[in-house]
């Protein structure tokens, strides 16, 4: 789980939820996810 404002690292997720005010208002799997991974956005993976 990571939680995020960052929409770069919000793209490498299969699944996005999203909250307002403490309360889950939208649950969206992600079709077209980041394919590289958060290592490859944060430079861990070559």
């Amino acid at each position: 789980m990571i939680v995020t404002y960052d929409e770069r690292v919000a793209a490498t997720a299969d699944r996005l939820i999203s909250m307002r005010d403490g309360m889950f208002v939208d649950d969206t799997r992600m079709a077209g996810s980041y394919t590289r991974g958060l290592g490859g956005l944060i430079g861990l993976e070559g």
